[in-house]
């Protein structure tokens, strides 16, 4: 891939995880050798989908990612060996890069996808807004570090696989 120099979206997905639940982990993908990011001048879209990153790895990706990534997708990603997972990341990426003092049309659009309190083939949340508004607002962060598969209660929309028109709140009492 580090020949395709102008590649502007990548978008990468593996079958880890891939809904057995179980309690071993899978190891974290060396990113750094997936992802040649310094020979992708152009790179405007980055998704990863059930990846097995270490957070300061996927950090180290990112402060080296082009100022013309606009969108960023971490779609079911895992954190083997770090327990604030992506609570942390946000923590980090809010802290660490030059994002949030970029004009607002250069801001990347980070979108989070993830399984939620109530595992159901197809379901899954996402928090755009909530994450917009954590990066570069005054919002607080969206994720609680105890639960790696949701977050906070009232964040986020419910959403599914095979329905597309199927959008609902984030909030554990609300029937569907």
């Amino acid at each position: 891939m580090s020949l395709a120099k102008e590649l502007t979206h990548v978008h990468l997905s593996t079958t880890f995880n891939d809904g057995s639940h179980s309690s071993m982990r899978d190891p974290p993908i060396p990113l750094k050798e997936v992802l040649p990011i310094k020979e992708w001048p152009n790179l405007s879209h980055l998704a990863l989908f059930r990846f097995s990153v270490d957070t300061s790895e996927l950090m180290d990706i990112l402060k080296l990612a082009p100022s013309s990534l606009r969108f960023l997708d971490l779609e079911f990603i895992e954190f083997p060996f770090d327990e604030l997972c992506l609570t942390g990341l946000l923590e980090r990426v809010r802290g660490e890069l030059d994002w949030t003092e970029r004009d607002r049309p250069l801001k990347p659009t980070v979108t989070i996808a993830m399984e939620g309190h109530r595992i159901w083939p197809g379901r899954f949340i996402k928090l755009p807004d909530e994450v917009a508004s954590f990066l570069y607002g005054s919002g607080e962060n969206p994720l609680d570090g105890t639960d790696t598969r949701s977050p906070k209660d009232g964040c986020g929309t419910n959403h599914d696989l095979f329905e597309a028109e199927y959008t609902r709140p984030n909030f554990p009492t609300i029937s569907d």
